[in-house]
């Protein structure tokens, strides 16, 4: 659930910024910072994309590479 979660969080990112959450420079940089959760860079845009701050905060939290650290479901996203 909470790698669902995850994806979750990836795409409200791409949402509030407009662009997906790893951004590299060829596929397999994209694909290098998805597996070393290399999340600086959206977590930077998502800083500055003027959305609500509790969304932001919640889309951060999401995006947590600890599992632990993120919501424990959907519907805790949702009710949140």
């Amino acid at each position: 659930a909470r790698a669902d979660v995850f994806a979750l969080g990836s795409m409200l990112a791409t949402i509030l910024t407009g662009k997906p959450a790893f951004v590299g420079t060829s596929k397999d940089d994209t694909i290098q910072k998805a597996a070393n959760a290399d999340l600086a860079d959206v977590l930077s845009r998502l800083d500055v994309c003027g959305a609500d701050s509790e969304l932001v905060a919640l889309a951060k939290r999401c995006l947590s590479a600890r599992a632990e650290a993120r919501p424990a479901s959907g519907q805790v996203v949702a009710q949140e």
